[in-house]
């Protein structure tokens, strides 16, 4: 996978899955190269006993089977895939979650009223807010990847999801914040040219930049949500404002357009508009 261009990220989700089989098996006096459908079935069901949400089952079934398929591609296992029969767990479809219209006003109100809030944090969250990137590739980032053409303002991606570059748009908004941020930061005389560093000029660590978010959208969000929040509300106004499918999947980096396309649901403000200008008795 490594040399395929997994992210290290995938890398290290996909081993946090092998490893916990691979110490159920050791219990049992068995390995991977002898397991059977009987573990395959218990371990299925040790994972819905502790709780695992069906996704996360599937994920993990779907990775190990991946491992058995190696495997026996490779001549280590000369048995059948256990996991070969495995069902996935049925799923509920949820739409994204995201902020409406009026959240992201209160929102922006409540953080110029909050001096806690740093302005790194802030030019964040305007950043993911204008552009829709990912938390690892707002991390990547550095100013020389601030791309000027025609009058726009771009952000090139380095190696997103699946180890693909792109170039994103960055709406005016954003990129005025993000000019204010890169005047602090050159007063910092940092070595690295990180767009985002940590207080000592090195990358920002991803879970340190989802805290940052998470505590900026608690003002309005009771639920625990990071950056993928703004990512989804981001991806939601662009689909509702009438801009194509297409473009929203080249901003956001999707490689399939049906992952795009669940976000062709309507925000609730503008249903109810809907409603009130469309319904008889509205």
């Amino acid at each position: 996978m490594a040399a395929k261009n997994f992210s290290p990220r995938t890398l290290e989700n996909y081993s946090g899955m092998l490893y916990p089989f691979d110490l159920f098996l050791r219990k049992r006096d068995t390995d991977f190269t002898t397991a059977t459908r009987v573990e395959a079935v218990d371990y299925t069901i040790q994972l819905m006993d502790n709780g695992l949400s069906p996704i996360s089952i599937n994920q993990t079934v779907i990775v190990i089977r991946s491992f058995f398929d190696w495997m026996l591609a490779l001549d280590y296992r000369d048995k059948r895939n256990p996991f070969l029969e495995i069902r996935k767990r049925p799923v509920k479809k949820l739409l994204p979650v995201f902020c409406i219209e009026d959240e992201i006003k209160r929102l922006y109100t409540l953080a110029d009223q909050d001096n806690a809030i740093k302005v790194q944090d802030m030019t964040m969250f305007d950043t993911f807010f204008s552009t829709g990137i990912r938390t690892s590739e707002l991390c990547n980032l550095k100013s020389t990847d601030i791309i000027h053409d025609d009058g726009w303002v771009f952000l090139r991606i380095r190696e997103g999801k699946g180890g693909k570059d792109r170039e994103v748009i960055v709406q005016p908004f954003g990129w005025e914040a993000i000019q204010k941020h890169l005047v602090g930061i050159k007063q910092r005389g940092y070595k690295e040219d990180w767009l985002f560093p940590n207080q000592h000029g090195n990358k920002l660590r991803r879970e340190n930049a989802y805290k940052s978010i998470r505590k900026i959208l608690s003002k309005v969000k009771n639920r625990k949500m990071g950056a993928h929040t703004i990512r989804h509300t981001f991806a939601t106004y662009l689909m509702n404002h009438g801009t194509p499918l297409k473009g929203i999947q080249q901003q956001l980096g999707h490689e399939s357009a049906a992952t795009t396309q669940k976000y062709t649901h309507l925000d609730i403000q503008r249903l109810v508009d809907i409603h009130k200008q469309a319904h008889p008795k509205g």
